[in-house]
């Protein structure tokens, strides 16, 4: 058995388990509702109301499974109700479109109460029963809404089961026939998962003709043990469902249990279909009184095979089969073989770990081939560095596997914004298109998460702000219905995510004028086109005339940026007035290894993205001028570069401080050129990042650290943040960054 700490935490990976699914089936009705229109194909609205269908099926039963009862129950009624729509008991029509998608809406607000709370919502199974009536004449089926939205409040198995039995059996159609061999694996009742509700699910959804128990491997007194299955049953049912949608209600139990569904014809159940509800409840009061009070093992009433006609059985004897029953052991196994298991759930902190152990063995490899240097003998050092580099390249190929299981589509948070267009272009009163392309583009889990709400505000702000309405596209000479994309595609080792709408622009003259007026920029300063649209990031800056509750108060640009330069990303714009705008973000594949440029500045060695330079080169006296008295800029083909010296920000002494003398490091932010002063290069290195951050408090500027094969410690620096502190440093840039923004 199971003590109290192991209990809490199977708990807790069995909630894991269903957040993950419950993300995955929501992310999956979002891209079905979206389809609903009812302008739409008749055969197009119909396989989008099956698939709903579908996933509203898969998370009752995910949600019942984990004991979320009145979320599963409201969910049972939605799924009879779209169950109607299928078998054209219901028409369809734009009312049925808008009640199906005001349902979701509750489905949604539902689920993410539970993914955040861990308990059942307060959600009314009849909420919606006036949805039923729609179709007058087709008023009975109110009744079924009605039957299937009582809700299981019962204080003990016993009253659980005496509600189910209450339940009529639904009306169902002349359907096939089946016989299901059940018998629930070791994990059912461990892993929060009630056998009764598989039952309520079966009855959902058919008859029951008969159905016997079979209790034979219930053991004595001494070997009993009171939260493990012993019975097993054997089913004949009638139902007009397919056998895939029959073996779909036990998904979350099927690897673990010996389950068999076969059709078989109907003659041969006719014989046992004579079970009444008397005998039932007997056979049920048997049971319970059998395994609920064993008798002394010298007559033992569970030693009694006992095979009886019942509907359901207690909590109280639905437990799995005794670890040392041999037979049961033998029916695992052969379950087991049946149910070939070919993927398995990782958390990601296993991965991370993965990981950091790859990275300790790269700089292992780095350390011996440095001491493979200092061996003298040439026969002996020339095998050891064969050997090295074969190690090397199985690591490097370790590496890439390992990261490879990080990547996931980034259609995970695409798919979302079907929804969001619609719900948002509905309430503006817009005709927007949402066109997505590169879905199928992977990243590293970590950034997909990150990078989701980013995404979102940029997707809301086009909607609110970027998007004509139809009136002034009309006037425009535009189409009526506006176009929003999102691409994703790999180019250089990066990952781009561009978000584009073709709606009104951004307004030069109008950002120009605001920066004015918030003192960011001087009278007569001259900024380029690029610059002046780059204000848009600095913090609290917005053009918004008035304030919406779809895009806020235009304060959310610098949290995108900021966002995305803790991915070791960057974010530019383009936009042209009444043509449209596109954002495009950079990031790198995964947050966890970077190919890094090591230079050195004083004794301190430093590793900054290869992905974030531009060049390196060395500069003549000529290049490097002084503007506005103090800033320092390097003229690289012909286009001024902002001087960082790098050991004034962070404080190193060191013999280079002539831009002549060492060497630059060019790199651009936010479509800016900015040039890094280093005494030397040192190479190019691929690099696991060591977080600081639990060990040590935020230094800005930098992201991490690691350790060089020679044992040497490598401060890996973030290319933006060392772009702020020199702003910061600088009186003159100091006065535009850090002026109060009303």
């Amino acid at each position: 058995m199971l003590d109290a700490k192991e209990d809490k935490q199977f708990q807790e990976r069995l909630k894991k388990i269903f957040v993950e699914e419950a993300q995955n089936l929501l992310a999956d009705l979002e891209e079905q509702i979206v389809i609903l229109d009812p302008e739409r194909p008749m055969d197009i609205l119909k396989e989008a109301i099956a698939t709903v269908f579908n996933v509203v099926h898969s998370l009752k039963a995910s949600t019942g499974s984990v004991g979320h009862t009145r979320l599963s129950q409201f969910l049972h009624s939605f799924e009879f109700f779209l169950d109607d729509i299928r078998k054209d008991k219901i028409s369809i029509n734009a009312e049925v479109i808008d009640q199906i998608i005001l349902i979701t809406n509750e489905v949604r607000e539902g689920m993410l109460f539970v993914l955040n709370n861990d308990i059942d919502p307060p959600l009314e199974p009849l909420k919606f029963d006036n949805v039923v009536k729609i179709d007058s004449k087709k008023n009975a089926q109110a009744s079924v809404v009605e039957q299937s939205a009582a809700e299981v409040t019962a204080s003990s198995s016993l009253s659980i089961l005496d509600e189910v039995i209450a339940l009529e059996p639904l009306k169902m159609p002349e359907g096939k026939l089946y016989e299901i061999n059940l018998r629930f694996g070791p994990g059912v009742m461990r892993g929060g998962n009630d056998p009764i509700l598989y039952f309520k699910m079966l009855k959902d959804y058919g008859e029951f003709i008969n159905l016997q128990c079979d209790s034979s491997a219930i053991p004595t007194y001494s070997k009993f043990i009171f939260d493990e299955l012993y019975l097993s049953w054997k089913i004949h049912y009638k139902s007009a469902q397919e056998k895939k949608l029959i073996e779909d209600l036990f998904v979350f139990v099927r690897q673990e249990s010996d389950i068999a569904i076969n059709e078989i014809k109907q003659e041969q159940t006719t014989k046992n279909a004579t079970a009444t509800a008397t005998e039932t409840t007997t056979a049920i009061e048997a049971v319970v009184a059998t395994t609920s009070s064993p008798a002394e093992e010298k007559t033992p009433a569970a030693e009694k095979t006992t095979t009886s006609n019942v509907s359901f059985t207690s909590k109280m004897v639905l437990t799995k089969a005794a670890k040392d029953n041999d037979e049961a052991e033998e029916t695992t196994g052969s379950s087991s073989n049946k149910n070939a298991v070919t993927s398995i759930r990782v958390p990601i902190g296993k991965l991370d770990e993965l990981v950091n152990v790859v990275g300790e063995l790269v700089i292992i490899s780095s350390q011996v081939k440095n001491i493979i240097k200092e061996i003298e003998d040439r026969k002996i050092k020339k095998n050891l560095e064969t050997k090295n580099e074969e190690a090397s390249r199985l690591i490097d190929d370790l590496q890439d596997r390992i990261m490879n299981v990080r990547m996931v589509p980034i259609d995970l948070i695409f798919s979302q914004f079907y929804r969001l267009v619609r719900d948002l272009s509905h309430k503006l009163k817009k005709n927007i298109k949402l066109v997505i392309f590169g879905q199928e583009t992977e990243l590293d889990k970590n950034i997909i998460e990150k990078i989701s709400n980013p995404l979102k505000h940029l997707v809301r702000n086009s909607i609110d702000h970027g998007i004509e309405t139809i009136e002034e596209r009309k006037a425009k000479g535009k189409s009526p219905e506006a176009t929003i994309e999102l691409k994703a595609y790999h180019q250089e080792g990066s990952i781009f995510i561009k978000v584009s709408d073709d709606g009104k622009g951004l307004d030069k003259e109008r950002i120009y004028k605001k920066a004015l007026e918030k003192g960011l920029i001087n009278e007569g300063q001259n900024l380029s086109d690029s610059e002046i649209y780059n204000l848009v990031f600095v913090p609290g800056f917005s053009t918004a005339k008035e304030v919406t509750d779809i895009s806020g108060r235009g304060v959310g640009m610098d949290i995108v940026k900021k966002a995305v330069n803790e991915l070791r990303g960057d974010i530019s714009l383009e936009t042209q007035k009444d043509i449209g705008t596109t954002f495009c973000i950079r990031l790198p594949l995964t947050v966890s290894i970077i190919d890094g440029l090591l230079f050195q500045v004083g004794a301190q060695i430093y590793i900054i993205p290869i992905l974030s330079i531009d060049e390196t080169l060395n500069v003549q006296e000529k290049q490097v001028h002084t503007l506005d008295g103090n800033r320092e800029v390097v003229s690289v083909h012909g286009v001024n570069s902002n001087l960082v010296r790098l050991h004034h920000l962070f404080k190193i002494p060191t013999g280079i401080t002539e831009a002549t003398k060492g060497i630059i490091i060019n790199i651009s932010i936010n479509g800016k050129k900015f040039s890094l002063l280093a005494d030397s290069i040192l190479g190019q290195q691929q690099t696991v990042i060591k977080s600081l951050d639990k060990n040590f408090e935020k230094v800005a500027g930098v992201t991490g650290a690691t350790i060089l094969g020679n044992g040497d410690i490598a401060i890996i620096v973030d290319p933006s943040e060392i772009v702020e502190l020199h702003k910061k440093s600088i009186p003159y840039l100091k006065t535009l960054t850090q002026k109060n923004i009303n």
